[in-house]
């Protein structure tokens, strides 16, 4: 598909993230867990234990809307706040043992649907992933600028 040149990346950003859910609603409908969910889940995985203010940091959230995340996954009991070692006085969150069988179940799901996509991408998946990664560093950086 080619972008008319009225539109621009933004709108073909737009239309992947349509087919990513899309393709991923129904996959991870029975784990427990949403797409965005299990994302968050492995934010915590790989970088926890972590602050509030570091999670927003990497998933490129406003700090609120990371703060409310959290607390969502504290009602369903998959994060505990412990105390940061290197200052006593702050929290960090970590995903408890039942966070972790939860994005277990969620991350079987995951995987199939990110294996057929990169069956379909063939090679071209670690550029497509470079682009991916360049493109959310420029709209970050469009966002900070005055």
């Amino acid at each position: 598909m080619t972008t008319p040149p009225e539109l621009s990346v933004l709108f073909d950003l737009f239309v992947a993230d349509s087919a990513a859910r899309t393709l991923l609603t129904p996959v991870m409908a029975d784990t427990g867990l949403t797409a965005t969910q299990y994302a968050e889940y492995s934010l915590v995985l790989v970088h926890g234990p972590l602050s509030v203010t570091r999670f927003a940091s990497i998933a490129n959230l406003p700090l609120t809307t990371a703060s409310d995340t959290v607390r969502s996954m504290e009602r369903r009991a998959h994060v505990a706040r412990v105390r940061d070692p290197a200052d006593g006085r702050a929290w960090l969150v970590e995903l408890t043992a039942d966070g972790r069988a939860a994005h277990q179940t969620a991350r079987r799901a995951f995987r199939t649907a990110a294996r057929a996509v990169r069956e379909q991408l063939g090679p071209a998946e670690p550029g497509v992933r470079d682009a991916l990664q360049r493109l959310a560093a420029a709209c970050s950086a469009a966002a900070a600028s005055p």
